[in-house]
């Protein structure tokens, strides 16, 4: 919560970094309650969570790092299945789904630069 946009927070879970297998819930767009689960952690190279619901939208979001001498790269990526991301309303689910990831990694790096 100290670096995640206001339309993506934290609701419960572990109050620690995430692990493997940790399962958390975010508020998504008009609070809408989205319940994740870390399915892949690689300390310094990827975090990656999946979540959803059921046949109606599923995502599984990964954050790659790739350490350069001079600093480290993040790179997002997202897949999403279910009956929303089908055509145009995909689409849509897709490219605010990209701008909430990119406005992630700007904050992410803000706080960064000042901790």
């Amino acid at each position: 919560d100290l670096w995640t946009p206001e339309d993506f927070r934290p609701i419960s879970g572990p109050s620690r970094g995430l692990g493997e297998g940790d399962r958390f819930t975010m508020s998504i767009a008009a609070g809408v309650p989205w319940k994740l689960e870390v399915i892949r952690l690689r300390p310094n190279k990827e975090i990656c969570w999946k979540g959803g619901v059921p046949g109606v939208l599923g995502s599984e979001h990964s954050f790659f790092f790739e350490d350069d001498a001079a600093k480290t790269h993040v790179r997002s990526e997202e897949l999403f299945w279910g009956l929303l991301s089908k055509g145009l309303l995909g689409a849509l689910v897709e490219r605010e789904a990209s701008t909430g990831a990119q406005l992630m990694l700007t904050r992410f790096a803000s706080y960064l630069d000042k901790h």
